[in-house]
């Protein structure tokens, strides 16, 4: 996993005719290598490597322009179904570390009565 993101630009043409769209994905696969090494870290309480790689997370974040839902050269379907699959893992590198640093929250949930974050309630359908 890589430690030193490349700062990614955005979703739009940047002069020279090639759309910034793939390095928006870039930038999402650069978080999602470090939310990997995150959670890796963590699971071996390798706190020192956890925060590097949050500060590289942060630099990246940082380094994406915001986004323009409405820009001509908007994501491709395909781009965009690549996009959710990327923030997918990320979302599950999320949960793997939180698992490890708070493994008493969903507990919580369940002493208050309430259903942990995220599940569903079928009941209601």
């Amino acid at each position: 996993m890589t430690e030193n993101p490349t700062p990614c630009t955005g979703g739009h043409d940047v002069g020279d005719g090639h759309r910034m769209a793939p390095r928006w994905l870039e930038g999402y696969r650069t978080i999602e290598g470090l939310a990997g090494t995150m959670a890796e870290a963590a699971a071996r309480g390798d706190w020192p490597r956890f925060e590097r790689a949050h500060r590289d997370v942060e630099r990246t974040i940082a380094s994406l322009p915001a986004a323009e839902p409405d820009e001509p050269d908007a994501l491709t379907p395909v781009e965009r179904r690549t996009r959710f699959a990327i923030l997918a893992r990320i979302l599950a590198h999320d949960a793997k570390i939180r698992d490890t640093i708070e493994p008493w929250s969903p507990s919580i949930d369940v002493w208050l009565g309430r259903r942990p974050f995220g599940t569903l309630d079928r009941r209601s359908r």
